[in-house]
């Protein structure tokens, strides 16, 4: 079946005209952990929605979140611990082989990466290890000394945060060390020491300390800053961030392929079957919260002139649909929302 992408009309799912603006908090539950102090934090929408004590504060910070949180001992010979999404201690220990300042984590279900920052001996490498941090080894050393990394499943790289007392460079990398893209940040004071990745809105977010304790900062992939917020009872110093990883399900997936001005496919997989879902267009990645209707609430990745350009069935759960594109379209993006469970898939650029 072939639909113009580009004919715009309104149902049900949207309800109304969405209106972007700077979001109140971030869309997922943000796991944050401390350098200086066991503290571990569960930040939603701006605030703390629970935290506990790791067994010491060398037993991470580096982390990584599945269905339960796996920390990496911080130096050569610590003791990493794991526990459920509420703090409760489970089996699981983790010990640091030889690494220096394992400060941040991140994973694919399958591998779990952490950068050894202070670690003079591997040149400040990125290292990787199996789903329970055995077996690490070093994969690549960042083009520049680093600290944060979040893994990027639509996209399947890395994201690093470049860091040497704050942080003035995010960049990603595939998995073979290769540099993808890059753009400048500004987080001096102890900012930028975590990151991390939200599958929910593709945006990226960065953690304060020292100077900057308590605050995190928003950005697109594409490098704006979204915003920057200051969470209450946060004075720690955090160096780990991450999202929860979903336990391994498969990422609800769009991809665009042909070219502009011309004719497109919007190609999606991992939906829930047998359902609606709209393809929304906006003029750039950002933050865009639905208003009203079914899905009010529901925070996109896109911004600028944000509107329903199309609505197609799910079919199994993958499909795709071809349509005609103009000029105007040419540069800028989609993202598709599932009806009833709101579900949105990544940020996808018309190429």
């Amino acid at each position: 079946m072939t639909r113009p992408i580009t004919k715009a009309f309104i149902i049900p799912l949207l309800a109304a005209t969405a209106t972007s603006g700077t979001a109140l908090g971030q869309t997922s539950e943000l796991y944050l952990t401390s350098w200086d102090t066991p503290q571990t934090f569960v930040v939603q929408n701006g605030a703390i929605v629970r935290q506990f004590n790791r067994s010491s504060d060398s037993d991470g910070p580096g982390l990584v979140v599945q269905s339960s949180i796996k920390c990496i001992g911080q130096d050569a010979g610590s003791v990493g611990r794991e526990y459920d999404l509420n703090g409760a201690p489970l089996s699981g220990t983790y010990t640091n082989p030889s690494y220096a300042s394992l400060y941040d984590g991140a994973t694919d279900g399958v591998n779990n990466w952490s950068i050894a920052h202070n670690d003079f001996a591997t040149n400040f490498a990125v290292v990787q290890g199996d789903a329970d941090w055995q077996n690490l080894q070093v994969l690549f050393v960042p083009v520049n000394r680093s600290s944060g990394i979040a893994y990027d499943s639509s996209r399947n790289s890395l994201w690093i945060s470049n860091n040497v007392g704050g942080s003035d460079r995010v960049q990603q990398f595939d998995l073979n060390g290769n540099v993808l893209s890059e753009f400048p940040v500004s987080l001096q004071s102890g900012g930028g020491y975590g990151i991390a990745w939200d599958a929910a809105d593709d945006t990226l977010w960065l953690t304060g300390a020292f100077g900057t304790a308590g605050k995190i900062y928003q950005y697109s992939t594409s490098g704006a800053a979204l915003q920057t917020l200051t969470i209450p009872g946060i004075a720690a110093n955090i160096l780990g961030a991450e999202f929860q990883a979903g336990g391994g399900q498969p990422r609800y997936t769009l991809r665009i392929s042909g070219s502009c001005p011309g004719t497109l496919t919007v190609s999606w997989s991992n939906a829930t079957p047998s359902r609606q879902q709209g393809i929304v267009f906006g003029n750039s990645q950002g933050s865009t919260i639905i208003p009203g209707g079914p899905c009010a609430g529901t925070m996109l990745g896109i911004a600028g002139n944000v509107r329903l350009v199309n609505t197609v069935g799910t079919g199994n759960g993958s499909g795709s649909v071809n349509g005609q594109a103009g000029t105007s379209a040419c540069g800028h993006y989609l993202q598709l929302v599932e009806s009833g469970s709101c579900n949105t898939s990544n940020v996808a650029q018309i190429p």
